[in-house]
């Protein structure tokens, strides 16, 4: 399971009060910046927990490996918040399941009933600890290519031919 940086806005807490919780073996790879180092200490001394650092920013080579190497990525966010999700995009874009915390109903009725998405109600640690305990037994689809559309995202061939007409109708008018 991949772990991205520790920000003000995730709701970390609860992803801490969930791993300590876990009573099934688990590889959790934080990768990001910043990470909080004593977080890390304490997960790294937890019995099911195999801690696996990539400390960041990392480039694009590197975050490709990491999300190759999850079976899914964990969202965390304090209800309410509305932030688009960086790590909801890549997931998504380079086809790694997810599972997420229902913080932004926009975002939970979009991801409700993928079967690439595991949701969990924002700032329950125990009901993300079993969702992360039956990881192994039960690992989400990858997401497909369509998948892109239900978060209302270009295509990798749309968003590059979107990048090559702006940077035409740039390089146009800059004359």
């Amino acid at each position: 399971m991949l772990i991205g940086g520790w920000w003000p806005y995730k709701d970390n807490p609860t992803i801490d009060a969930a791993i300590a919780r876990l009573t099934a073996p688990l590889h959790a790879l934080v990768c990001g910046t910043p990470l909080d180092d004593a977080v890390l200490t304490r997960w790294h001394q937890l019995p099911n927990v195999h801690l696996h650092t990539v400390p960041g920013p990392v480039g694009d080579q590197v975050l490709r490996l990491v999300y190759a190497a999850a079976d899914a990525a964990l969202v965390a966010r304090k209800s309410g918040v509305g932030k688009e999700s960086g790590l909801v995009m890549d997931a998504v874009r380079l086809g790694v399941p997810l599972i997420v915390s229902a913080h932004d109903p926009e975002l939970t009725a979009r991801l409700a009933g993928e079967p690439w998405t595991r949701l969990f109600p924002s700032g329950d640690p125990d009901t993300l600890a079993k969702t992360l305990d039956q990881l192994a037994a039960d690992v989400p689809a990858r997401p497909a290519q369509s998948a892109c559309g239900a978060l209302d995202m270009n295509s990798a061939a749309d968003q590059a031919a979107f990048l090559t007409d702006t940077y035409t109708r740039l390089t146009k008018e800059c004359r």
